[in-house]
């Protein structure tokens, strides 16, 4: 017969017991740094009134003065870290009924961990969910940078900025539109030498996944290219890596990059271009209601940035959109943007308007974006000033996963 771990936390919801339970600690531990003589008003003071080092010094100061109680739970120190403090406290002369109500407090956090988490670690990520603001974003961002630096280690690869821009122009057949897509990253580096570097995946497709026909060039127009996807040789690191350009099927044209040696002295700043005209309809259709553009994270980085630049009113006037969608699945299903149960939702996703023009395109990992976009708009012999600028930017974006900003299309006018 199989056993079962009697659950004491199958009564009371997570969020209730731990919002009362980090209350009462929350409380204990105010009212004991608020006895401590000589007044202490920030961490610094507690560690320099009550000698505990600064670390345990800031988490105890963060109980006691969180925003909320779930913000509380990430800081509560260690049972070592509370007994000193305990001890020192009393040393100082702090009460006993003070010191007695953070070790009840104390108790009840025990036992909320035993309950609804099992282990100390588990129960910081379901805290730090329901933590409000910075606090939250925080939390996070520190459980992404470290999946980031184990990522690293797997896959043997990183990056310090992953970049798409995506410009849309009304075609010459005013219906449909123009699009060029730069892909690509700022110090991509292998670490093992049999990891691949794959610098770009890119297709064109319905809103149900079929791929579109589409005829791909490449923006250099010195380059040549079998499939259209081709560097930006004026913007790759030297000496100019080779890229191959690989079809896999299902629309997709892959770009793999011949490795130039381990780490740093090997590390690639290298970016793709292709334009394509007449390629899908600006406006909303049975099987186009959005215009979708979707960055995979499939190289472990820092940071991805994702631009829209988009002639002024070519798409309509409604708001661009961000998810972020779990890739665990084989293949993701479409359309992206309908699918909830595989959203991830990230503190920090969101999409900002920079205004018109190559000259609000500031990005301190990329310091050549300007002069690369300007590259984009005059050999697609586009007017900058006409165009709209959106950017999404994710720190450590998550792997895997699709980074998907959808604008919903207008109607087609009435005759």
């Amino acid at each position: 017969m199989l056993k079962t771990r009697d659950n004491p936390a199958t009564a009371e919801s997570f969020e209730r017991h731990s919002g009362e339970v980090l209350g009462h600690l929350r409380a204990a531990f105010g009212a004991v740094i608020a006895a401590i003589p000589g007044g202490v008003r920030r961490a610094s003071d507690l560690k320099k009134t009550a000698g505990l080092d600064m670390k345990l010094s800031w988490r105890l100061f963060k109980v006691a003065h969180a925003a909320d109680p779930y913000s509380s739970g990430p800081h509560v120190p260690s049972q070592a870290g509370i007994k000193s403090f305990l001890r020192v406290s009393k040393r100082l002369g702090v009460r006993e009924e003070l010191l007695a109500a953070v070790e009840r407090a104390v108790g009840e956090f025990d036992r909320l961990v035993a309950a609804h988490a099992g282990d100390r670690s588990t129960f910081d990520s379901m805290i730090s969910a329901l933590a409000s603001g910075s606090d939250a974003a925080q939390a996070n961002l520190q459980q992404r940078r470290a999946a980031f630096r184990a990522n690293r280690h797997i896959w043997g690869v990183q990056a310090e900025t992953q970049l798409k821009c995506v410009f849309t122009n009304v075609a010459e057949d005013p219906s449909r539109v123009d699009v060029a897509v730069v892909d690509g990253y700022a110090l991509l580096r292998q670490l093992r030498h049999d990891a691949p570097l794959v610098l770009t995946s890119t297709r064109v497709a319905d809103d149900d996944g079929n791929p579109l026909p589409v005829v791909r060039q490449p923006i250099d127009p010195r380059a040549t290219s079998q499939h259209g996807v081709a560097l930006l040789r004026d913007f790759c690191s030297e000496p100019t890596p080779e890229l191959n350009e690989v079809s896999v099927g299902s629309g997709f044209v892959c770009g793999e990059l011949t490795s130039t040696g381990l780490g740093m002295r090997g590390a690639l700043t290298c970016f793709t271009g292709w334009s394509a005209r007449n390629i899908g309809s600006r406006h909303s259709a049975a099987h186009n209601t959005h215009a979708i553009v979707q960055g995979a994270v499939r190289i472990p980085c820092e940071t991805m940035t994702i631009c829209l630049l988009t002639r002024a009113g070519a798409l309509g006037d409604a708001d661009p959109a961000v998810r972020v969608f779990s890739d665990h699945q084989a293949e993701l299903p479409y359309p992206v943007h309908k699918h909830a149960l595989d959203r991830v939702v990230l503190p920090d996703e969101g999409v900002v308007y920079l205004g018109r023009g190559a000259s609000v395109l500031s990005s301190p990992e990329i310091p050549r974006l300007q002069e690369m976009a300007r590259y984009v708009f005059t050999t697609m012999g586009w007017d900058e000033s006409q165009f709209d600028i959106h950017r999404c930017r994710i720190a450590y974006p998550i792997l895997p996963s699709s980074v998907a900003i959808s604008i919903e299309l207008p109607s087609a006018p009435s005759n």
